[in-house]
């Protein structure tokens, strides 16, 4: 049936039977074999015509839901009912809720994505993991954690963004959405820093496979041979299980926090289990949420008047003005702003595709994008019946994550839009969607974007007007590759010149110091302020990889941690010293041995940890 944790949007729906996304509710209707005449709804077409239009099947459907709010599709043996109906809506998810389970024919299409994931079981699994989400989205630590790091990767987007509008170049949004969404539920529900936004290769692949294996799962519901071809391992089933592939490998390196600790803590202890978990709060956080903005951000650029209008909301929610810059943007979005930015709420809220389109649900303007439709005559949002309304679903199913989505999306939303004004790349290009089970734009969303504020982030613009002060110049990073064999002494000379300066580089600057009291404030007074950043973690990654000399945040803390632990046991130290003593002796040995042969010997000191800095000393020992 429909999703736990999905948001209401229109792209954003699982298609745990066809009804998320469509909002249309599927239900089995195996023939009966009474005698007694029976009343059956009309016929909308065959799973032939499903197939045939797969790649418009939304459209498909909603054309079907226009002629009648309920009807059947033929299949070979059954068929299915499809229907719109509130009335039915709220039978099937409250007044009958427990004879209407998901059943074992959509957890065997879904179960090769998602496994026995809350998306795919009923029963005593469902319970268990509703119970443990369900506590988890209703604390406070959750609510308070995740907005914090909303706001951090809403401030990472907009680096981004403001990089490309400064140079004019186009940005595909919906792939920048779908990273940012990704960081934040691994950060939120996993407690693991992918920063994927950076341009991670790893994270990408798992990216496009899960999309694949969205668009497979989605076709079982049309192609009746999928069996054969599973057992078969070919066409559509045999990309299903290359992209699985991809996307488990991926989830069973990461490490399970946070949230998942509560499931870790459960009797059930299958790694596959616990990995269809994983995945269920991914695709909950990630695809969801990611899609919706995509599709905002489109109307955005169709609708540029009510673009202008959010942007004066969230100016006055927040009281910021076009001085301020993308942090102090981020950081001004409290959740009293957020509860106070009606309009963006409303702006960025849809009904299911077919159910969004009926007239006789919604008026004659249902295909039109009006935000105020949701406003009441105060301007404040107003929820319609929960079995009209079927985004986030009704009754003991009933979305968890609807507060945690709402609040992602108008935070991303609200710092993009305070900051920059968008447009498409292309006006004349068709933006249609892809079949999946959720509904992403086919292609992507390329927009241009251009600032609006002055002073937007350090790198583009100074926030200060003043002139500033800078340390003297030592040298250039050509006086660095020139004296490289000599790079040592060759600082040394400058540092007796000036205890700190700088070296020009061909796009910045880096200073070097040797005041204490500088050294004091980088490593003690300001410490959280200077982490080793990507430009140092790019050079050493190639030897170090990602070891603790080249992290930082929470990496950096886990190994540290580990390490002080450690480092501080009298096992170690005890330890520790018998092996000194033990490689000390034998490096004596050798060295007795050149002494009664008057050989010379080679002791290669390093100097750094970072940096391998060799000094070759020749000592003749007789």
């Amino acid at each position: 049936m429909i999703m736990e944790f999905l948001p209401m949007i229109k792209p954003i729906l699982l298609l745990s039977t066809f009804l998320a996304v469509v909002g249309i509710f599927v239900i089995k209707n195996f023939f009966s074999t009474k005698e007694e005449k029976k009343k059956y709804h009309p016929i909308g077409g065959t799973i032939f015509h499903l197939l045939l239009k797969f790649n418009h099947m939304y459209d498909y459907l909603t054309d079907l839901t226009h002629k009648n709010l309920t009807f059947r599709i033929l299949y070979l043996g059954k068929s299915e009912i499809f229907t719109s109906d509130p009335a039915n809506i709220e039978y099937f998810l409250k007044t009958n809720f427990a004879n209407y389970g998901k059943g074992s024919y959509h957890h065997d299409i879904l179960e090769g994505l998602l496994g026995d994931g809350i998306f795919t079981v009923d029963g005593e699994k469902w319970r268990q993991q509703r119970k443990i989400s369900s506590h988890e989205f209703s604390t406070r630590n959750l609510r308070e954690f995740s907005s914090g790091v909303f706001k951090t990767n809403a401030a990472k987007l907009a680096e981004i963004v403001a990089a490309a509008a400064t140079s004019n170049q186009t940005i595909e949004i919906q792939d920048l959405f779908m990273k940012s969404a990704m960081d934040s539920v691994f950060k939120v529900v996993l407690g693991v820093d992918l920063d994927s936004l950076s341009g991670t290769n790893e994270g990408a692949q798992f990216s496009n496979a899960f999309d694949e294996a969205s668009e497979m799962t989605c076709y079982r519901y049309v192609d009746k041979s999928w069996p054969l071809k599973k057992f078969l391992n070919i066409g559509s089933e045999a990309t299903l299980k290359k992209s699985m592939n991809v996307v488990d490998d991926f989830v069973c390196k990461v490490n399970k926090g946070d949230i998942l600790t509560r499931f870790l803590q459960m009797d059930e202890t299958d790694p596959k289990y616990l990995k269809d978990i994983i995945l269920s709060f991914i695709i909950a956080g990630k695809d969801t949420t990611a899609s919706t903005l995509s599709w905002f951000f489109y109307m955005m650029c169709k609708y540029p008047s009510i673009q202008e209008k959010i942007v004066k909301e969230v100016r006055e929610a927040t009281k910021i003005n076009k001085r301020s810059s993308i942090e102090e943007i981020a950081q001004s979005i409290s959740e009293e702003a957020l509860d106070k930015m009606q309009f963006l709420h409303a702006a960025i809220t849809y009904v299911p595709y077919a159910m969004g389109r009926i007239k006789s649900l919604w008026g004659e303007d249902a295909e039109e994008f009006k935000p105020n439709r949701w406003l009441d005559e105060n301007g404040k949002y107003q929820q319609e019946s929960s079995f009209k309304f079927t985004a986030f679903q009704a009754g003991p199913r009933i979305c968890l994550g609807k507060e945690f989505a709402y609040r992602q999306m108008k935070v991303f939303a609200s710092v993009l839009l305070s900051a920059f004004s968008f447009k498409m790349a292309d006006e004349n290009k068709a933006v249609n969607y892809r079949t999946m089970l959720t509904l992403q734009i086919d292609g992507g969303l390329y927009l241009l974007a251009s600032l609006v504020a002055i002073y937007i982030i350090k790198i583009v613009l100074s926030r200060k007007k003043e002139k500033k002060k800078y340390h003297p110049i030592g040298g250039t990073k050509f006086h660095l590759l020139l004296n490289f064999n000599n790079l040592y002494d060759y600082l040394t000379d400058l540092t007796h010149k000036n205890l700190t300066f700088r070296i020009l580089c061909l796009d910045n600057n880096e200073i070097f110091t040797s005041d204490p009291a500088n050294i004091e404030y980088f490593l003690k007074t300001n410490f959280a302020n200077y982490g080793k950043g990507s430009y140092h973690h790019d050079v050493l990654e190639g030897l170090l990889g990602d070891g603790i000399f080249t992290v930082d945040g929470e990496r950096w803390r886990h190994q540290r941690k580990i390490s002080s632990y450690e480092f501080s046991t009298r096992n170690l130290r005890e330890f520790s010293s018998g092996v000194f003593k033990t490689n000390a002796a034998k490096l004596a040995e050798i060295v007795a041995a050149t002494t009664t042969s008057n050989q010379t010997i080679e002791i290669q000191v390093k100097l750094l940890p970072f940096i391998n800095i060799l000094q070759n000393l020749e000592i003749r020992r007789k």
